[in-house]
């Protein structure tokens, strides 16, 4: 598996837990309506206890296999992808910090390069022209 591939894996499984928690939920609101409906019968007698302990026990397993699916599918996974890749905020720390030591580089660039320094640059610029003048009566500067 390449490198490229991780991501569609990993989003194919997201899919694949998110389809299987929506079909939980659903049979989830199932058990939930016809817990409601039953329990308007429910009392106190007997014969009613059978069918709450049965619900009560399709409710439980449900949301043991919802708790496994999403430690399982979704939550280790995501554990992997957050170890190896760095943290957001940590990526837009890094970018400000290089944004800031261009930014100074570029102004002490620029310092140099302004004539009233007398930098080195404009001196040898300014020797280099004098000699072509002398050189070549016909040397323009444009």
């Amino acid at each position: 598996m390449s490198s490229l591939d991780a991501p569609a894996d990993l989003f194919k499984k997201l899919v694949n837990v998110l389809t299987t928690w929506l079909k939980t939920l659903d049979e989830f609101t199932k058990k939930e309506e016809e817990f409601a409906n039953t329990s308007q019968n429910f009392s106190v007698d007997p014969k009613y206890w059978a069918t709450t302990s049965e619900l009560a026990y399709s409710v439980g397993n449900i949301c043991e296999c919802y708790k496994n699916t999403n430690q399982q599918s979704l939550l280790e996974p995501l554990k992997k992808i957050c170890g190896t890749l760095p943290s957001i905020n940590d990526i837009f720390v890094e970018r400000e910090e290089i944004l800031k030591e261009i930014n100074r580089k570029c102004r002490k660039i620029r310092k140099t390069e302004l004539p009233e320094h007398g930098n080195e640059i404009s001196g040898r610029h300014k020797k280099v022209t004098s000699i072509f003048l002398l050189m070549s009566p016909d040397f323009t500067i444009s």
